[in-house]
């Protein structure tokens, strides 16, 4: 082998050199869970090194990773502060449906919701043997979902050197300003790569398609606003409120608050505004990407 054979060969091998990741995802929401298993299932299928820890959080998923390529898993057991959880969760979370809007109403929700994360937290983060496995790992980068900060502070203990925020909606506003990263001003044309992650919205793109009914989940506006119909939309909690009212800006959709479904004549003109003003398809159409 010549010189420079051997030198392309050792350029080669560092090229090829990836990293080393701890993905931190909790089973919980299988929203959630399946954007952090893409992103580390993205992260190997490009040669990286990815190790996906994943606290159960909530026992009934616990068999719903969101991952197809990523092998490395470590998942802690639910412990039994959780079982407590689960058996308030369906009457806490069903409130949903029927509270008033305003941060009173979400407060029992989101202590619950904490109480779980918290306990679980405790447990992995106070497992000493696991975190100096961790540390004997020696990663080069750690990525969490903004949703739950456990995995920062597993990043510290573990003395992972970078760490980076990942949230699988909307930055929230605290958030933003937490890890010095503003919301977007702008977007820049999104490539045509996107094309190919929404062709299941075909049927939504089918002309005989007049309107779409949604709560307003960021993957169901995505795929509403790219395909240019109109819509109801009928928030429940999180993210939603500010989803549809985005697309409401636009002129394009009509939301109604959850407590609406109890007027049925309210509902019904809603839907007839939108299948007769040929106007709200226009806009909505000015909002895709």
């Amino acid at each position: 082998m010549n010189g420079y054979s051997l030198l392309l060969v050792l350029v080669s091998l560092v090229l090829c050199n990836g990293y080393k990741f701890l993905v931190y995802s909790p089973i919980f929401g299988y929203s959630h869970t399946k954007f952090m298993g893409t992103l580390a299932d993205a992260l190997t299928e490009a040669g990286h090194d990815v190790t996906v820890l994943m606290p159960v959080v909530d026992i009934e998923e616990e068999h719903k990773t969101g991952l197809k390529l990523t092998k490395n898993i470590i998942k802690i057991p639910a412990n039994p502060r959780i079982l407590e959880f689960l058996k308030n969760r369906k009457n806490v979370l069903g409130k949903m449906w029927t509270m008033k809007p305003g941060p009173v109403g979400l407060v029992e929700i989101v202590k619950t919701m904490s109480d779980a994360f918290t306990s679980q937290c405790e447990v992995v983060i106070n497992d000493d043997e696991l975190m100096k496995r961790l540390r004997e790992e020696k990663f080069d980068v750690g990525i969490a979902e903004t949703f739950s900060v456990c995995g920062f502070g597993i990043f510290e203990v573990a003395k992972i050197p970078s760490s980076m925020a990942a949230f699988s909606g909307v930055h929230m506003d605290a958030i933003s300003v937490a890890i010095v990263e503003p919301t977007y001003p702008s977007y820049d044309k999104i490539p045509e790569i996107f094309h190919l992650h929404l062709k299941k919205i075909s049927a939504l793109a089918d002309p005989r398609v007049t309107a779409f009914i949604t709560h307003g989940g960021l993957g169901s506006i995505t795929e509403l606003a790219y395909a240019g119909k109109p819509a109801v939309l009928i928030p429940l909690f999180g993210d939603q409120s500010r989803n549809g009212l985005m697309l409401a800006r636009h002129g394009g959709a009509i939301v109604l608050s959850k407590h609406d479904l109890l007027d049925p004549a309210k509902l019904k003109h809603s839907l007839e505004e939108i299948f007769t003003d040929d106007r709200k398809e226009r806009k909505d159409t000015t909002a895709t990407f």
